[in-house]
């Protein structure tokens, strides 16, 4: 049997997955942002400094307009199709990197049971733990990740 099948997704897991696609939605960059990983947000923000300090970026873009419009207007157009009724998989999937995955399904409306193997359309959703300090003590929360590679790796 395959490992996959014994890795349910937590409720954690699917609660970022629905917050990101909610989020992603709406105009509040800040809301998206938060459901973002901290090594995505480090690295879209050299991005937009390099672009700022190269002049390739105008210095008046704010970086909440970079963030909408170089980031989630395109994930949008990836997301289009689970925007109304999306469903998420039970069980977590991973990136040929090593990284999980959750699928999401679009129009799911009903629970929906496979007993076979079957070929339906998903749109993964990639995340990841982030850690911080909190009172003193260390919080892990699930974030998505932006960027599926190996370039955040050291070599």
């Amino acid at each position: 049997m395959n490992t996959e099948e014994y890795n349910e997704i937590s409720q954690e897991q699917s609660q970022i997955v629905f917050r990101f696609l909610n989020t992603l939605f709406r105009e509040n960059v800040q809301e998206y942002w938060d459901t973002i990983s901290k090594v995505d947000q480090a690295r879209v923000y050299g991005m937009y400094k390099a672009a700022i300090t190269t002049e390739a970026l105008d210095v008046t873009v704010q970086f909440s307009d970079y963030v909408r419009e170089q980031f989630m207007i395109p994930q949008r157009e990836l997301y289009e199709r689970v925007k109304e009724n999306p469903g998420v998989a039970t069980h977590l999937r991973y990136s040929k990197e090593g990284e999980p995955q959750i699928f999401v399904l679009e129009n799911v409306v009903a629970p929906r049971y496979y007993i076979a193997p079957a070929q339906e359309r998903v749109f993964p959703v990639t995340i990841t733990i982030d850690t911080m300090v909190s009172d003193k003590e260390v919080v892990a929360e699930w974030k998505v990740r932006m960027y599926i590679d190996q370039d955040y790796k050291y070599v």
